[in-house]
């Protein structure tokens, strides 16, 4: 027995002995030959970054295990790099390429591809065919957000166009919805931004933009439409108009669906304008790029500013021809180098488009000038003529402003015509009582109210919304809100 006892307890010993753990570090550290350490004691090396470490018995594995965590803090308890969400990682490639501008052949750079290894070896490289995937899966993953978002508020959306050909002749065709969400802020969203092939012509791009509206969902909530004045969008609005009016889905029968684009209008006032100086601004237009053509004109002309005694105000700006204002800080920026022009066409042989004086004194004319009095005749013209094309919904939205009103809309009609004052005021408030019996009338408000107001049963509800139309009335006749800042 006392035998048996024995040969137990030197089982459970062995048994003991046999169990136990090796570290877990070892899984990320290389034991070194002793023969080829002078002092022959064990020394380990770091799988990831090469450092060699003291690992016999005295020094342990503790320095081992701190060197891992300090270095190599994206590895788990076990020592072992953690799990890498693959789906989550391509995501954030996709996002990053699209705002960024990137190209989807970014992901193979190489340099990219050694910081990703440096962060995590498990990471899996994707290819550019694979981020193109996942850049198209992620718009469609957005797209359905928004049409969501599209489809949960009530009130109606406001859009806005634009249509350019490249410098390619590709045609780009831009959709935006304007709209007030549910906690009442403002809202906007790039709906459509596709390629539409020439010829561009409103009874081509009239079904295309209704066959937008149709992917989003939203050809029922259509309140406007802002355009600019270029002819086809003309026959666009029509062609959206008899569609909509089919399905009665537009307000007031969509009398107010087209806005024309006032900065496109004040683009052409400006322009129309310029034309009677056209030849002066042409030369200070090809000066200024001729100048900036090139590192040493500019530095030949820094030194003709400097040899004048005049005072470097800063850098000269060109024009762009779809922005008025811009030509105007053009002649700004250069107007204090005009006698700098002058000197570098006596250094430079090739230069030929120095403006003459007469050029700069135009530019600099008070207006009492006759050229300058042209200008105005000629804008006021171009202002008259899309006067007449004024839309009052621009003024509703001032009007329903507390410190504007009715009344200030009035001022500015006595100011732009005193003649048509009163009937241009009596347009916008006939309007504003037409766009609220429309929105009683509307889906979105008590169905009950609309019922009752519909059928003439109750005249509680009928009181109900006279006495809403007085308060209507009332807030147009009292007193301007008085805002401080």
């Amino acid at each position: 027995m006392e035998h048996m006892d024995e040969v137990e307890e030197s089982t459970e010993i062995s048994s003991t002995s046999s169990c136990r753990r090796t570290s877990v570090v070892w899984d990320n550290f290389l034991k070194l030959p002793l023969d080829i350490n002078p002092d022959n004691r064990l020394r380990a090396k770091c799988k990831d970054c090469g450092r060699v470490y003291l690992a016999d018995s005295i020094a342990g594995t503790s320095n081992l295990k701190r060197h891992r965590a300090k270095r190599h803090s994206d590895v788990s308890e076990s020592g072992r790099y953690l799990a890498v969400n693959t789906e989550m990682f391509r995501e954030l490639i996709a996002k990053a390429i699209v705002i960024h501008n990137l190209p989807f052949s970014f992901v193979e750079y190489e340099g990219i591809r050694e910081i990703h290894n440096f962060l995590n070896p498990t990471v899996s490289t994707i290819s550019r065919n694979t981020s193109k995937v996942d850049v198209l899966k992620l718009y469609q993953k957005q797209k359905g957000v928004v049409h969501d978002e599209l489809a949960k508020f009530p009130s109606t959306v406001c859009f806005t166009t634009d249509l350019w050909t490249s410098i390619s002749l590709n045609g780009y065709f831009c959709l935006t919805a304007h709209f007030v969400d549910l906690n009442w802020i403002l809202q906007k969203r790039v709906l459509i931004f596709r390629h539409v092939p020439l010829p561009h012509s409103g009874q081509i791009l009239g079904p295309i933009l209704i066959s937008f509206l149709k992917e989003w969902g939203i050809e029922k909530k259509i309140f406007s439409i802002t355009l600019d004045n270029a002819t086809y969008n003309e026959k666009i609005v029509d062609s959206l108009k008899e569609h909509l009016n089919l399905m009665n889905s537009l307000v007031c029968n969509g009398d107010f669906v087209h806005i024309r684009c006032a900065n496109h209008i004040l683009n052409l006032i400006v322009k129309a304008g310029l034309k009677s100086i056209e030849a002066a601004i042409f030369n200070i237009r090809k000066s200024i790029k001729y100048v900036k053509g090139s590192e040493s004109r500019i530095i030949k002309f820094v030194d003709c500013i400097k040899n004048l005694g005049l005072k470097l105000t800063g850098k000269m700006c060109q024009d762009v021809p779809t922005r008025w204002n811009y030509t105007f800080l053009m002649l700004e920026s250069a107007i204090p180098y005009r006698r700098a022009f002058s000197d570098f066409k006596l250094l430079d042989a090739d230069f030929k488009w120095c403006p003459s004086e007469m050029d700069w004194d135009k530019e600099e004319k008070n207006s009492e000038h006759p050229d300058i009095k042209a200008m105005a005749g000629k804008m006021e013209e171009k202002f008259s003529k899309y006067w007449q094309e004024y839309t009052p919904i621009l003024s509703l939205a001032v009007v329903l402003d507390p410190r504007y009103k009715l009344k200030f809309v009035k001022f500015c009609f006595s100011k732009l015509d005193s003649l048509t004052c009163n009937e241009k005021t009596k347009v916008v408030e006939d309007n504003l009582h037409r766009l609220f019996k429309e929105y009683v009338k509307s889906p979105t408000s008590n169905s009950a109210l609309v019922q009752s107001i519909v059928d003439g049963h109750d005249t509680e509800m009928r009181q109900s919304l006279l006495h809403v139309q007085f308060i209507l009335t009332v807030f147009l006749q009292t007193i301007i809100l008085q805002c401080f800042p």
